[in-house]
């Protein structure tokens, strides 16, 4: 007989793996419009670029965090908790630098209308909003 997990884990999990596919979309959309090259900028953006950008690794290092703890939600052995502290200080410093220093002068257009705010507000507020309600 197959026990269900308590309503907590069950809902801890649910919402550190909303976090990590959200996160794992937006890391991967940008790879594939980077490769084929869909993204509405006067130059063409390589992927190895996209890849070496501060936004798409604080994406990828929350992403490896939160879809951890989705599978795992009771065990926080060191190494967990200091990837979650490095991907919860790397998109705030994301979603902050991004929304006061670049945003104001940023033109979206084309896939930038998703992929930009996806990448530097909504990951950035589930994984901070997540980790204050869920832990």
């Amino acid at each position: 007989m197959q026990t269900s997990a308590p309503d907590g884990v069950s809902r801890t999990s649910r919402m550190h793996a909303v976090t990590a596919a959200v996160a794992w979309f937006g890391v991967v959309l940008v790879g594939v419009l980077s490769a084929t090259g869909s993204f509405a900028a006067p130059e063409r953006i390589e992927v190895f670029d996209t890849y070496s950008y501060f936004t798409v690794w604080s994406n990828i290092v929350v992403a490896i965090a939160f879809t951890l703890l989705a599978r795992r939600p009771s065990s926080r052995s060191v190494v967990q908790r200091v990837l979650l502290l490095d991907a919860l200080l790397m998109i705030t410093i994301t979603t902050v630098v991004y929304w006061l220093v670049l945003a104001p002068t940023d033109t979206w257009q084309g896939w930038s209308l998703l992929t930009s705010p996806l990448q530097h507000a909504v990951v950035g507020l589930l994984a901070v909003v997540g980790w204050i309600a869920v832990g």
